[in-house]
């Protein structure tokens, strides 16, 4: 069996990556999760009672420090390990995709002070930090799909 030029398997990746965080299969994955927990997070404390949001507030602060780098680079949420993938993809696949890596960075930026805002217990702050990580994500993810010519695809679904 012939395998797949690389560029063709560069788009498929970023294919099934905006997939996941655009159009994830159940509401609880990607941009639609991320939005959902930014709209929810501020209640959390009276709908669950503190012992519980405490305890849904670690598995964000876990999230956030996940996974942890080779070098000790925490706080990305794996964001870094994606920038890099993009940056290596891009010229192997003659692909610009630097305004995606550029909103991947501002989002990366954000989470210390998300971070911050649940180490403090400011689920207000937390919840508009949310928001803006979601809304990074999105226009890099929608940059993607369209630069993989993936966007009319997924308009059709």
């Amino acid at each position: 069996e012939e395998i797949p030029a690389t560029g063709a398997l560069i788009r498929n990746s970023i294919a099934g990556q905006c997939q996941t965080m655009l159009h994830p299969p159940v509401s609880m994955l990607g941009i639609p999760a991320m939005k959902k927990v930014a709209r929810e997070i501020p209640r959390w404390p009276e709908e669950l009672g503190e012992d519980k949001a405490a305890k849904c507030l670690l598995q964000v602060r876990e999230y956030l420090n996940s996974p942890p780098g080779s070098e000790g680079v925490h706080l990305t949420a794996g964001r870094n390990l994606y920038i890099r993938f993009l940056e290596e993809a891009g010229p192997i696949a003659g692909l610009d995709f630097s305004r995606a890596i550029s909103l991947l960075r501002e989002s990366m930026a954000t989470v210390p002070r998300l971070h911050a805002a649940i180490l403090q217990n400011d689920l207000e702050e937390a919840a508009a930090r949310l928001r803006h990580i979601a809304q990074a994500e999105e226009g890099a993810f929608s940059e993607l799909e369209r630069i993989a010519g993936l966007a009319d695809d997924a308009q059709d679904a």
